[in-house]
Order: C-alpha cells, then structure tokens, then sequence
C-alpha cells in the first residue's frame, strides 16, 4: 500500500490560558493502484506535538528528560524564533523523522 502524507497546518500556542506547544498538523493518503483508499473520519489526520514533557539535547534530538544540557522541545523551538527557517524543509524533516518513528502507521 502506498501512502501520501501532506502539511495540513500549524499551530503555536504560547499562552497561559491554552498552554505552551507547537503543533503540526499532516493529512495522511493511502493508494492501492492509483486508487485513494479511504481513511477513517479522525485516523485521516495526525498531529505532531512539541511541548514541554518532551525533552531533547542542543541539535533538537529526542532524549531522555533530566539528561544534562537537555530542555523541553518547545522551549526549544522557541529559542530559534529569530533563527531564519525554511519552513518548507523543516515541514518535510518532520514527515520524514515521523515516518521512521511510526507515527503514520494509523491505518
């Protein structure tokens, strides 16, 4: 089965009132022969969330929380706010780590 996944959106959220995470959101597509395999209403979407409870090192690498040098992902994020960012690649590392971690495999 091929599968397609494509941007659907972003969300950043730095507010006491809603939180403190930035979300990604991909719309996912499955073919069989050229033919679109319909999805379940909810499974057709997946959300990429980087809060707080995530911890990783200086480059942006997931480890383990309270390992030294380590902060939260979106603290992290947030400290490259004036860094320049091509977002299209940064859009497409996220599929590509994503998919090497599984987080497509909803259908």
């Amino acid at each position: 089965m091929e599968r397609w996944v494509s941007w659907a959106g972003l969300d950043i959220e730095c507010d006491p009132e809603y939180g403190y995470y930035i979300r990604m959101k991909y719309r996912l597509w499955a073919f069989i022969n050229d033919t679109e395999i319909p999805i379940a209403p909810g499974a057709t979407y997946v959300s990429l969330t980087a809060d707080n409870s995530t911890c990783v090192d200086d480059q942006g690498i997931i480890v383990p929380c309270g390992t030294p040098g380590s902060m939260g992902e979106y603290d992290y994020y947030m400290s490259l706010w004036d860094t320049p960012v091509i977002i299209e690649n940064f859009v497409v590392s996220k599929i590509i780590w994503a998919d090497a971690e599984g987080k497509f495999n909803t259908f």
